[in-house]
């Protein structure tokens, strides 16, 4: 390894040294020499080339005095040895970081300067890198849906380039502390063992080089506490060696390695990156023609280059910026420390300034094709005061919503801390009111949550756009290793504060944070040109902010409103949380009755709390919690206690067409919601697993119908044998069998009959009627006009070979569309003896019949066949679809001397020998030819498959049905509180 003239001269005044220098440059050197950056396949040199080249720039940086009159043996000695260091710790390979990572190394630990191990880092350095944002990913691995997992360094067959990267990101934040600890105890090699590091230089000389190494990577002034700890008074000068000059050395002689030979031009046309920030960190090295001393300024360093397009240029002007802070840095620093000592006693850099040809006015800058400036988007001050209207129609409730959700995200923060330091006694508290003092009207929100410092009000309370929660400092504090959220928080876009100011045009915030002993209070408009924040104590630890608002909006407030752009109805001030914990409790100066304070008439189920009465709970793996009402069926949904006000969309599929009452919570900001957070975006994320559900809902009310007297004693609607789900929604397609409606009449509710024989019964659904065994399906139409004398008995007689629908019709039988979709499934027909029963029945049919197309009835006959009867009006509308002729064709060869087909209720019909009489009430009964059932969704075919297979004729008993359907029962999740 080549050493600057200079240096290798002054060496020569301690041959010892010399000695050790040439020993560890040699063994150490040859590592450097491969120059195999395992880890950092797109870096820029960082080999043999790089360190000689550190070593030549600080030669040229030393001032000559110092150089001659300053510097010893000793000073070179250790620069050398640092420089030769400094970024050795990304020359690991995969076996030394393993060995790395897998030892405490208590025996290197700093504990002045570190206060963990290399494992604890690597793990610490895990957990963050699940957090990584799409922009650091992008930064690191050129993609943004990279998956972040531990890399497999038992398996080292299995790493990849991904897992390289991963590594090389923990080694480039670390490698500064590395350099220290390689300085003091050695290299591990792949067995484990140290290889040593300037053998026989002393330990405080060894300590001395490595923080040299080490400073090039931290602020120079965090350096002094530790060798004031080690050095005393000495610490400056610590055995007379100038240490602070030379960390001041060092990190700008490598900064100034910014020219070309860090890369090679012609090598990289045959490469691609993965990594932008790599692409660009040789770009820029390509771009640089030359440095020099500026001819007119001796402390000027003159750089000339030529960026390739405005992006580079850019990057090299920070660059530039960024060296000549580090030289104002440096020399700050050295003014500091050596300002008491006399002129020729103050060692020296030689530089002051950094000058280039993309100055400002530079004669190079206007020969560009290219506009040499930075140009972005840039955000309008009064954009703030622009969005309110747009995002949320100049509504106070939402105001209201925003800054409740703030005071509950802080006290389940705060309860997260409090738990974390031992403290199980705090209980949340959210105290939000409406008042009148003086004539003047206020809004007022008071939590004890975690409460804000200053950086957390500057950063995040009063920057539009930016989200505490996305912030590195949240996601350590309330994220697990996995990077998954460990409590619920409605905030997500950094907009909140916004809505405040929907409430009044003024707002006075007192706040002070649980690790603080003094709080802060601040009042601004939405357009303060400055904001005056003061100290105030002692106050408790919370947050409170008091608008003073019209009265105006008091009368908004204590009503629902409309949304102005999507006509949503917008829920009261006191209506738009419901969790039971944290608490929130209002009080209402404008109503008698709410002076005092109480909580929200909504209740929802805390996160990981009990199930309330009437909900049912289920999981995803995206939503740990989602509870749904098994009977209020609006298509509302609270999501972490806060409501979305516009109903979400949950489609027809034929059987089901509302959506129950849902709560649920998001952990990981997952849900889709618009920027007003009013309505969601598209199918809830878990339709499918709702439906599926609400099927077993369904199917379980199906089952575990309990029957007294031969009735379904719980079901209570005008007929007892059919099943109304609160999810059927209204019958606008008549799919309910029998269900005799008006079909422009949308109040009637969809229902599922209910088909009954003498062992049980089934539910009129394709799943049931396509397994059913039986010779014939009858259909009784009855007439809701009839008194009947007992209402338990509808079933009475032998049904051995038969089953029967009992369908009760809810409007006059013969309406235009009663019988539009079901009727030609069917033939109608009636069996009597009775005379005077038959003249009457002809009697209707020759008034309202027409006789043509139709059998003849010969009236002083026994009439033995089965015949049609239609009302005039139903008949006719048949005609003009030219079904008559069908329906007719089916009784070409009518049936005779059927016995006991129709055994109804004792109080509807009486049995007169082999034949049955009709007494009231009967309009008439068909007979199947064609099931025709209501459709059926194939994800509820297939779950009736999975719990009731082929037992589809359901018992009357209820413990055989608790019996057959075991499964079932099982299968419901406990959750499941049907």
């Amino acid at each position: 390894m080549k050493i600057p003239p200079s240096f290798d001269l002054k060496l020569k005044d301690n041959q010892k040294l010399e000695g050790i220098i040439k020993i560890s440059c040699s063994t150490y050197g040859k590592i450097l020499e491969e120059n195999k950056l395992t880890f950092f396949p797109e870096y820029t040199d960082h080999g043999i080339n790089h360190v000689e080249n550190v070593l030549f720039s600080a030669e040229r940086l030393i001032s000559h005095d110092t150089l001659k009159h300053l510097l010893k043996a000793e000073d070179i000695s250790l620069l050398t040895l640092s420089i030769l260091l400094h970024d050795f710790g990304m020359h690991l390979t995969l076996e030394t970081f393993e060995k790395l990572i897998n030892v405490s190394n208590s025996s290197i630990l700093i504990p002045e300067l570190d206060s963990k191990s290399w494992p604890q880092l690597w793990e610490d350095y895990l957990e963050d890198a699940q957090k990584f944002s799409d922009k650091q990913k992008i930064n690191l691995f050129g993609k943004h849906d990279i998956v972040i997992k531990r890399p497999p360094l038992e398996n080292k067959l299995l790493i990849n380039n991904v897992d390289k990267m991963l590594i090389g990101e923990f080694i480039r934040r670390n490698h500064p502390r590395l350099a220290h600890e390689i300085a003091i105890k050695g290299l591990l090699d792949h067995k484990g063992e140290y290889i040593t590091f300037a053998n026989e230089l002393k330990t405080e000389f060894k300590d001395l080089a490595g923080l040299i190494a080490r400073s090039h990577g931290m602020d120079i002034r965090d350096t002094f506490q530790y060798l004031e700890k080690r050095y005393s008074h000495e610490w400056r000068q610590p055995f007379n060696i100038q240490i602070i000059f030379l960390m001041a050395v060092i990190r700008i002689a490598d900064y100034f390695q910014i020219d070309a030979t860090r890369t090679d031009s012609f090598l990289l046309r045959f490469k691609s990156f993965s990594s932008p920030i790599s692409e660009t960190e040789h770009n820029k090295h390509l771009s640089i023609e030359f440095t020099k001393t500026y001819v007119e300024d001796k402390e000027s360093l003159y750089i000339s280059a030529k960026p390739k397009d405005s992006y580079l240029f850019v990057k090299l002007n920070d660059l530039f910026k960024d060296i000549q802070s580090e030289l104002d840095m440096s020399w700050a620093i050295l003014g500091e420390v050596y300002g008491k000592e006399e002129t020729q006693d103050q060692p020296k850099i030689i530089y002051r300034r950094i000058k280039s040809n993309l100055d400002p006015k530079s004669p190079y800058l206007y020969n560009l094709e290219y506009i040499p400036e930075k140009i972005n988007f840039n955000i309008d001050p009064d954009l703030p005061k622009i969005l309110i209207a747009p995002l949320y129609g100049e509504n106070p409730s939402f105001g209201v919503r925003e800054l409740i959700q703030n005071a509950t995200d802080a006290c389940r923060e705060r309860k997260e801390l409090e738990n974390l330091s031992g403290n199980t006694t705090y209980k949340s508290k959210v105290s939000v009111s409406i008042s009148s003092r003086a004539e003047k009207y206020y809004f007022c929100i008071n939590d004890n949550g975690k409460g804000m410092n200053l950086k957390e009000i500057k950063s995040y309370f009063l920057t539009v756009g930016s989200s505490y929660r996305n912030s590195l400092e949240w996601q350590r504090k309330f994220q697990n290793k996995l990077g998954q959220v460990k409590i619920v928080r409605n905030g997500r876009f950094g907009i909140g504060l916004l809505a405040a100011f929907l409430i009044g045009s003024k707002i006075t915030v007192t706040t002070r944070s649980y690790k603080e002993d003094y709080g802060l209070t601040f009042s601004t408009y939405i357009n303060n040109e400055q904001i005056e924040i003061t100290k105030v104590n002692p106050i408790p630890i919370g947050t409170e902010i008091l608008i003073e608002v019209s009265f105006e909006i008091i009368q908004s407030l204590l009503k629902n409103t409309t949304s102005r752009n999507s006509f949503i109805s917008i829920p009261k001030w006191d209506e738009w949380y419901g969790l039971e914990e944290p608490l929130v409790l209002y009080s209402n100066d404008f109503d008698e009755k709410k002076k005092e304070w109480y909580e929200s008439p909504i209740r929802l189920s805390k996160f990981s709390g009990g199930i309330l009465d009437g909900w049912s709970r289920f999981k995803t793996t995206e939503f740990p919690q989602i509870d749904w009402n098994i009977k209020d069926y609006e298509s509302k949904l609270y999501c972490n206690g806060i409501k979305i006000p516009s109903s979400y969309n949950f489609s027809d599929d034929g059987l089901i067409s509302n959506g129950p009452l849902i709560s649920m919570f998001d952990l990981s900001a997952s849900l889709r919601l618009n920027l007003s957070r009013d309505k969601i975006e598209g199918d809830l994320p878990y339709d499918n697993e709702l439906r599926g559900k609400i099927y077993k809902h369904i199917i379980h009310e199906l089952i575990f119908s309990k029957f007294v007297d031969g009735k379904p004693s719980h079901l209570e609607h005008d007929n007892p044998y059919s099943i109304r789900h609160p999810s059927f929604g209204n019958d606008k397609a008549g799919i309910g069998l029998g269900a005799i409606t008006t079909l422009a009449d949308s109040n009637i509710r969809r229902s599922i009959n209910l088909i009954v024989g003498k062992d049980g019964f089934f539910p009129n659904l394709p799943y049931f009627t396509d397994r059913i065994e039986s010779k014939a399906i009858y259909v009784a139409l009855l007439s809701n006009n009839i008194k009947r004398k007992n209402e338990k008995k509808y079933i009475v007689g032998d049904l051995d070979d038969y089953y029967i629908q009992i369908v009760n019709s809810t409007k006059s039988i013969g309406t235009k569309n009663d019988f539009a979709l079901t009727l030609p499934e069917f033939f109608v027909t009636n069996k009597f003896k009775n005379d005077t029963l038959a003249k009457r029945i002809l009697k209707r049919k020759h008034n309202y019949g027409e006789p043509k197309k139709r059998s003849t009835i010969n009236e002083d006959n026994y009439i033995p066949d089965f015949e049609i009867f239609i009302n005039q009006k139903v008949y006719r509308e048949y005609e003009k679809r030219d079904n008559l002729q069908i329906i007719s064709s089916l009784f070409s060869k009518p049936l005779r001397k059927a016995k006991n087909y129709y055994l109804l209720s004792e109080d509807i019909y009486e049995e007169e020998g082999d034949d049955v009489v009709e007494k009231l009430g009967i309009d008439f009964i068909v007979k199947k030819k064609t099931f025709n059932s209501i459709f059926e969704p194939k994800l509820f075919s297939d779950i009736l498959h999975k719990y009731i297979g082929n037992n589809v004729l359901i018992p009357y008993d209820y413990q055989k049905r608790l019996t057959l359907y075991e499964k079932l029962i099982k299968g419901l999740n406990k959750n499941d509180t049907f």
